[in-house]
């Protein structure tokens, strides 16, 4: 398996909310198989926020 490094896994959590957003917006609804895939997205996306959790900066 890949690494993938800090900068770029930084990037992936900063853009993967707007992917999502898109994708949930613009996918047919017959079509499963890319939802399942928004749905796993989204799934990692909360555990990956669960694991590293953001302080707020004001």
């Amino acid at each position: 398996m890949k690494s993938i490094s800090n900068s770029d896994f930084s990037l992936l959590m900063e853009k993967l909310p707007a992917v999502l957003q898109y994708a949930a917006a613009t996918i047919q609804h017959h079509d499963t198989r890319t939802a399942n895939a928004v749905r796993v997205l989204a799934m990692l996306h909360r555990k990956l926020n669960r694991q590293n959790p953001k302080t707020k900066q004001k």
